[in-house]
């Protein structure tokens, strides 16, 4: 990392934390990952490609192994976003994120959601999560496809959760709505002015602070 210079240095990185799995040194994987995880690279070659492949494809099978450590294969499939620009998401990296939203891991789906959301692939496939019972895979799948097209489905989703009294479900509500209000605002000014599915996501936003506001004067 101190001398990363060149596809190769990342070749050799990704080989590494490829080799940290295979030899079950997770505690080295992971000090890498933390590292590798705040890039963003741009432009790769095949060389590259191919060694995130190979990282995957064990961090996939080392998870179906030790199921105390399938946080292995969720962090893989997260580091995809900055290690993979999105020009050259190739089918066989596509096929293999799809492959990863059926493993029985919550994290593992939630990432997978994230990341194909990045690629802007299978939204029609990532929208039946919304209905997933567990909130952050739910949550996550609402923000993918509610920045492609916000609708009705999504928009009474997000406020059945902030009704919920599930601390867990309302957190991750807060998290949806605000993302999504983010996104609108920075891309489509005239759309977060002017669409009622919008007014309904800054009410919840509104509603939240007034009831904080009538809390705090208890």
């Amino acid at each position: 990392l101190t001398y990363y210079r060149a596809d190769r240095d990342l070749v050799f990185l990704l080989s590494w934390m490829e080799e940290c799995i295979r030899l079950e040194k997770t505690e080295n994987f992971f000090l890498l990952f933390k590292h590798l995880k705040s890039f963003k690279v741009k432009e790769i070659n095949r060389d590259v490609y191919h060694a995130y492949l190979n990282l995957l494809a064990t961090c996939e099978s080392y998870s179906k192994r030790s199921k105390e450590d399938e946080k292995v294969y969720a962090s893989a499939i997260s580091l995809c976003g900055s290690m993979i620009p999105l020009h050259q998401a190739e089918d066989k990296l596509i096929e293999a994120l799809n492959k990863a939203l059926s493993f029985h891991d919550t994290r593992v789906q939630a990432n997978s959601i994230i990341v194909l959301g990045e690629f802007h692939k299978d939204f029609e496939k990532i929208s039946k999560f919304i209905y997933s019972k567990n909130n952050r895979v739910a949550t996550d799948a609402m923000y993918v496809t509610g920045k492609k097209h916000l609708n009705e489905e999504i928009v009474s989703k997000l406020e059945e959760f902030y009704t919920s009294e599930n601390p867990l479900f309302k957190a991750s509500a807060r998290w949806g709505t605000h993302q999504l209000i983010k996104h609108y605002q920075e891309i489509d000014p005239v759309f977060y002015n002017t669409s009622p599915l919008m007014q309904r996501l800054r009410d919840l936003v509104a509603s939240e602070s007034q009831n904080n506001s009538k809390s705090n004067a208890a």
